[in-house]
C-alpha cells in the first residue's frame, strides 16, 4: 500500500529499504504501470525492480572463514553452525566450507543447523554437547557461525565449560558482538555488513539511471568489513 501511496503521489523514483518484493508485488505492478523505476537496497530482485544492492554473502562467509583459520593457526577441527533455510546464510556456509575445505591442515568435524527462533540458547545447548562430544583439550579448534547470535551462544558454553582454546567468529558486526571482540577472548571477529557503502552505491546508480545510463545489472552485491579487536569499537 505504501507503494501505490508513492505511485499516486507521481513521484520519480521509489527505494525499497529491505522487505521482500515477492510480497509486495500490487504495488510493483502499480508503479511499472506508472513508469515509476523501483530500486532496492538490501531487498531482492523481483519483477517490477530494477536493480537491488546489497552484501556479498560469499565474501562474508569467506573472510570469517580466513579469520577464523588465522585465529586457530591455520589448523585444527572446526565446527560450523548453518540455517539452510535462509538463502543469505546458507551463501556464507558454502563459502566458508569451500575455504576450510582447501585447506588439507583444517577438518570440519560437524555441521549443526541452528534453530529460528531461539538461535542463542539452541547454538550454546548444542554447543555444550558437543563439548562434550569432544571433551580433549584441542579437539575443538573453532566454531564458526553464519551469524552473531549462535556465534554468542556458542562463546557462553565455552565459557561455562573453561573451553578458552576454542576460538569463534560470526557475521553481522551486532554491537553485542563488538563488545565481545574487543576483549580478546574467544570471540575472534565477525563481518559487518558495509550498509553506508550499500547505500552510497544505490544513490550513484539512482543517479546514473536519471542521467540516462542504464544499470548494467540487476544484483549489485557489496563487500563485508571484518570487524577484529583491533577495529570493533570505532
Amino acid at each position: 500500500s505504501r507503494i501505490e501511496d508513492a505511485v499516486t503521489q507521481k513521484v520519480d523514483a521509489i527505494v525499497l529499504g529491505m522487505g521482500d518484493p515477492a510480497q509486495m508485488t500490487k504495488g510493483l505492478e502499480s508503479a511499472q504501470q506508472a513508469g515509476i523505476p523501483v530500486f532496492g537496497l538490501d531487498a531482492g530482485v523481483a519483477p517490477g525492480v530494477l536493480l537491488n544492492v546489497t552484501s556479498d554473502n560469499s565474501d562474508l562467509g569467506k573472510i570469517t572463514a580466513e579469520a577464523l583459520m588465522q585465529a586457530i593457526g591455520g589448523k585444527g577441527n572446526v565446527i560450523m553452525f548453518t540455517h539452510d533455510p535462509h538463502p543469505g546464510v546458507r551463501a556464507r556456509a558454502a563459502a566458508a566450507e569451500a575455504v576450510f575445505k582447501a585447506n588439507p591442515n583444517i577438518t570440519i568435524i560437524e555441521k549443526k543447523h541452528i534453530d529460528v527462533p531461539g538461535p542463542l540458547d539452541n547454538a550454546r545447548k548444542i554447543t555444550e554437547d558437543l563439548l562434550t562430544s569432544y571433551a580433549d583439550a584441542g579437539s575443538i579448534a573453532g566454531i564458526w557461525a553464519g551469524w552473531d547470535e549462535p556465534a554468542l551462544g556458542a562463546l557462553q558454553a565455552i565459557q561455562a565449560a573453561g573451553r578458552t582454546e576454542i576460538m569463534v567468529v560470526g557475521i553481522d558486526g551486532t554491537d553485542f558482538a563488538r563488545a565481545e571482540i574487543a576483549k580478546g577472548g574467544s570471540f575472534f571477529a565477525s563481518a559487518a555488513q558495509d550498509f553506508d557503502g550499500m547505500a552510497a552505491k544505490l544513490v550513484g546508480l539512482i543517479e546514473a539511471y536519471f542521467n540516462g545510463q542504464k544499470p548494467a545489472d540487476q544484483s549489485y552485491l557489496m563487500p563485508g568489513k571484518l570487524v577484529t579487536k583491533e577495529n570493533a569499537t570505532k
